[in-house]
């Protein structure tokens, strides 16, 4: 029974590594989606939205096989950082100038590829905390796409605060 125990295991990790695989991969192509599609759109919540999807890039290893240096660790850390906050600071002013010139953000843009990020978000979160088992990183990343899903419905608000509005302050 031991050995039948242990190659569950195995598998059961096999399985949650595909799981945090496929939920980085989500990660990343929803925040070129948003990123380009918040620039159509001229929305700066669909802009903070992919700053957030963007944080959801892990760090370090996700699987842990390479071992990073510490001083190396450090500097992608510190780089990333400034990477968030010059994407921060232009969705504000992006925003700022959107609000100062009357530009109303396109409503139907905003609601589809928040709409799709959420329906991706929420699948991911489902499935990785459905097999979270014994593993930390498909924890974090489980709580993380519930976190992305609810920054999609946020931006679903807003559009629908757009419509009722007729202003871009909503967004």
């Amino acid at each position: 029974m031991g050995k039948a125990r242990a190659h569950l295991w195995q598998l059961t990790r096999v399985k949650q590594r595909r799981l945090i695989l496929a939920s980085i991969i989500i990660a990343e192509v929803l925040f070129f989606v948003e990123i380009i599609a918040g620039f159509f759109a001229h929305s700066a919540a669909l802009l903070i939205d992919a700053i957030g999807t963007a944080d959801m890039s892990p760090d370090k290893d996700p699987f842990g096989k390479k071992k990073i240096p510490v001083h190396l660790e450090r500097l992608g850390a510190l780089l990333g950082s400034l990477f968030m906050v010059t994407l921060c600071v232009g969705a504000i002013g992006y925003g700022i100038w959107n609000v100062s010139h009357g530009v109303i953000p396109n409503v139907i843009i905003m609601v589809s590829v928040a709409g799709a990020g959420l329906v991706a978000n929420s699948i991911t979160s489902v499935l990785l905390y459905r097999n979270q088992i014994g593993n930390p990183e498909a924890r974090t990343a489980s709580i993380t796409a519930r976190n992305e899903a609810l920054g999609n419905l946020c931006v679903v608000i807003a559009a629908g605060g757009v419509v009722v509005s007729e202003s871009a302050w909503p967004d």
